[in-house]
């Protein structure tokens, strides 16, 4: 008899998505699962937002790892000391600031995350969140 079990692909998906990308963040698939689930936001944001933002994790201020441009406006500069406490502080962030607003679109997110953004970044995050399907 044969057994079929389960196993939960999200990780492997963004593993694998960071990979093809050349990303600094290939293996922070479980983190960035397990940080969305802890805050139930789609676990796609991250990385689409990130890819976006910082071009998940190429093109950012230096030892920042902010791939999100999370509070990073006029001179100020959030800076964190690692990918996994980014990681949290965005998904909990997404959460409160967005999700619990109602804000669970990227359309929806747009005007408050990138207020000068004329739709070329919720297209941009729509783009990437369905290749992450």
């Amino acid at each position: 008899s044969a057994m079929i079990v389960a196993k939960d692909g999200r990780a492997d998906i963004l593993d694998n998505y960071f990979k093809k990308y050349n990303s600094p963040m290939a293996g922070l698939g479980s983190a960035i699962v397990e940080s969305a689930d802890r805050h139930k936001i789609p676990f796609g944001y991250l990385a689409a937002i990130g890819q976006c933002e910082g071009n998940l994790g190429k093109t950012i201020p230096h030892n920042s790892y902010n791939t999100w441009g999370w509070g990073i406006y006029g001179t100020t500069m959030t800076k964190f000391s690692s990918w996994e406490e980014a990681i949290e502080t965005v998904s909990k962030g997404l959460r409160e600031n967005y999700f619990d607003l109602g804000l669970d679109t990227p359309e929806k997110i747009m005007p408050k995350y990138t207020p000068p953004s004329q739709g070329s970044w919720a297209i941009c995050v729509g783009t990437f969140l369905s290749e992450l399907k």
